[in-house]
């Protein structure tokens, strides 16, 4: 197997947030079941999380609505910045600039992890 080109990658992903990915999308079921399940997880529910794949937020958006404290992670710069255009106000969970993470900074208690089936 070869080596993954990150930059390639994100490029990638940049042209399929450009063409609309996802948009008009509603969140999938696991959002639901995610909410449900941790809100009978106390010690989880309130703890800092990572959403690895975070999108254009058809999935994030709605947890973070919920109530879960979730930094948002994705490769691709366009998505990012599109989030933070959606949010005018600051969401719960995201770090102190009302931006989406684009690293890791700190060790989280729990990690959801979206992946496209391309």
């Amino acid at each position: 197997m070869g080596t993954l080109d990150e930059g390639l990658t994100a490029s990638r992903w940049d042209d399929e947030y450009r063409r609309g990915r996802y948009v008009g999308e509603p969140p999938l079921p696991f959002v639901s079941r995610i909410s449900t399940v941790l809100k009978a997880r106390p010690d989880l529910y309130g703890a800092d999380g990572l959403y690895i794949g975070c999108g254009n937020g058809r999935n994030y958006l709605p947890l973070i609505d919920s109530g879960l404290r979730l930094y948002g992670l994705d490769v691709s710069e366009e998505v990012l910045n599109g989030l933070t255009r959606k949010r005018t106000r600051q969401p719960r969970g995201l770090p102190s600039t009302g931006e989406p993470l684009k690293s890791d900074p700190k060790q989280t208690s729990l990690t959801i992890e979206s992946r496209s089936r391309r």
